[in-house]
């Protein structure tokens, strides 16, 4: 293959999904614009992940870079690709998700539109997902383009899977922690760089979803239980951010706050000392414990 410039880094995190990666394959294959690489980092799959990524290698008119790290999570996975990526921009797509033939085309074109003034201030380009039967996931952004940050949009009350493509470097700057358990919400990191850069969203599904049943949405309440301190982190950074916030969603945050830090062994009076607001904690703390208590019911039905 000739070398050839490399603008985009799709990133897949995979684990015994073999059987999953050739429709991401054929949508990477099928895309308009071919400045791109794929980096997949194996977590540790124990099937034939790894004959079926040498098959892709083989096919591919775009790079293919494949490595494997010991079981270890996505979050650590995420930041393994990073150290790899030789892309300008750095977008995840899931084992189960595949692009739209012009996903990459139009994220570049969104972000071309951005006057070169003003691109420092961006950290990138973030479009909808849509599920493999074409039903949109979540809700649309308040304007068919809209910049605004990945804190912001919780006051737009904007919901649901969304992707797209972040600078690399930025990307680089921001980490996952790595001593927080096996699970690390990604909204903990776009909620730390939404304090620094903006994004520009826009009204156009780029990304399919065949959510699993065994993946990290439909097992999203079990893993954040099993990983509370990492949980218990990300409520604790959006009630500590210091934005204007509907009531509604301050309590929201709260509440999961004192929950999961009940899953950590964090005693309420040592939540409602840290937290930035004693009184919204106090208030909150109720609708916390019956949250926690209904958790810990449910894993031991589960379990029986």
């Amino acid at each position: 293959m000739s070398p050839q410039k490399i603008t985009f880094t799709v990133f897949t995190a995979t684990y015994n999904r073999a059987r999953l990666l050739p429709v991401l394959f054929k949508s990477l294959c099928e895309q308009t614009r071919s400045d791109f690489e794929w980096v997949i980092v194996d977590d540790g799959s124990d099937d034939d992940t790894a004959a079926v990524v040498n098959g892709f290698r083989h096919q591919a008119n775009f790079p293919v870079i494949y490595a494997v790290q010991e079981h270890g999570g996505k979050h650590r996975a995420i930041n393994f690709g990073l150290r790899l990526a030789r892309g300008y921009f750095f977008g995840i797509a899931d084992s189960d998700d595949f692009l739209t033939p012009t996903a990459i085309e139009t994220c570049a074109k969104h972000y071309s539109d951005i006057p070169d003034s003003r691109k420092d201030q961006f950290v990138g380009i973030t479009g909808l997902c849509a599920t493999s039967t074409g039903e949109l996931i979540g809700t649309e952004f308040p304007s068919d383009v809209f910049d605004s940050d990945a804190l912001a949009l919780s006051a737009h009350r904007v919901q649901g899977d969304k992707a797209g493509f972040l600078r690399t470097d930025i990307l680089r700057e921001f980490p996952f922690p790595e001593n927080l358990g096996s699970f690390v919400p990604e909204s903990l990191i776009w909620n730390r760089i939404a304090r620094r850069y903006s994004t520009r969203y826009f009204n156009q599904v780029i990304m399919m979803c065949d959510y699993q049943p065994d993946g990290l949405s439909a097992r999203s309440l079990r893993i954040r239980m099993n990983s509370p301190v990492a949980s218990r982190q990300y409520y604790y950074e959006f009630i500590s951010m210091g934005r204007q916030m509907p009531m509604d969603i301050m309590l929201r945050y709260y509440s999961n706050y004192v929950r999961f830090s009940f899953h950590a062994g964090v005693s309420l009076s040592q939540q409602v000392s840290a937290s930035p607001s004693k009184t919204i904690c106090a208030a909150s703390a109720p609708v916390g414990w019956a949250a926690y208590v209904v958790d810990k019911f449910r894993a031991k039905h589960e379990a029986a």
